[in-house]
């Protein structure tokens, strides 16, 4: 299985989740236009759940501090458990997620998305 995204102009248009071998993810890379990266699929996961009228989508900010810089990046959640709160990501982003996009180096905080109180 591959996730395919199609850019166009710059522009990311659409991602497709292909069930298909590797000549017809090939051939259908071969029909699109524009740019088109593959990615491949590793894990599926999660439950069945039924779409709520508005998505609780939440973004967060990881990263580590060593002597005196920090070094983070960001990500998003499209919908988060409504049960969910800040804690319970961070007990699963705190020393398991990389601190950095190039980096190795393990995240030491996790902060809501535009949130200072954590430094």
């Amino acid at each position: 299985m591959a996730l395919l995204r199609q850019y166009i102009n710059g522009k990311w248009v659409k991602t497709l989740n292909i069930q298909a071998g590797a000549d017809e993810i090939s051939a259908l890379k071969d029909l699109s236009a524009g740019i088109i990266q593959e990615w491949d699929s590793k894990v599926q996961g999660g439950k069945k759940a039924e779409l709520p009228a508005t998505l609780n989508t939440r973004s967060f900010r990881v990263g580590s501090k060593t002597n005196g810089n920090y070094r983070s990046c960001s990500f998003k959640v499209s919908h988060l458990e409504p049960t969910k709160q800040l804690v319970d990501v961070s007990n699963v982003v705190i020393g398991k997620f990389d601190a950095h996009f190039d980096s190795e180096e393990k995240a030491d905080y996790c902060n809501a998305g535009y949130d200072k109180s954590n430094k």
